[in-house]
């Protein structure tokens, strides 16, 4: 399937952060001037703020970034009423290794911080190890 402008990739971007998917796929739309996407929802909130969603730092760097989607934020994906809401999309990307280390503490100056290369834990090389 070709995505152009008249049929974009549609993307849905879970715990999106600051947007990298859409960044990259911005490079990949340099690289290809026939090629399109568009992005239908993203999703950021973490849990461990006290800030209100709109305010947390990697709502703010997606909105500053991606000013004309800035309504398009579901915020906690595990409050979302769905009822009567569907979404078309082509392409769902989850930023799962990144919430699994955020939970285990490994961003908040615990002692859990100083863990080796979140990497590592999924067998993909990184930090050091004893099995080595």
């Amino acid at each position: 399937m070709k995505y152009n402008k008249e049929n974009p990739l549609r993307l849905f971007e879970v715990c999106a952060g600051y947007g990298s998917q859409c960044l990259a796929l911005n490079r990949l739309r340099e690289a290809y001037p026939d090629f399109d996407y568009e992005l239908v929802a993203w999703a950021e909130y973490d849990p461990t703020s006290k800030a209100a969603t709109e305010k947390q730092p990697a709502v703010v760097a997606h909105n500053a970034l991606f000013p004309q989607w800035a309504d398009r934020n579901l915020g906690d994906i595990t409050k979302i009423d769905w009822g009567g809401k569907a979404l078309s999309v082509t392409y769902l990307r989850i930023q799962h290794r990144v919430r699994a280390f955020q939970r285990l503490g490994c961003n908040t100056g615990s002692p859990r911080a100083a863990a080796p290369s979140p990497w590592r834990a999924y067998g993909r090389g990184g930090g050091t190890s004893a099995a080595r």
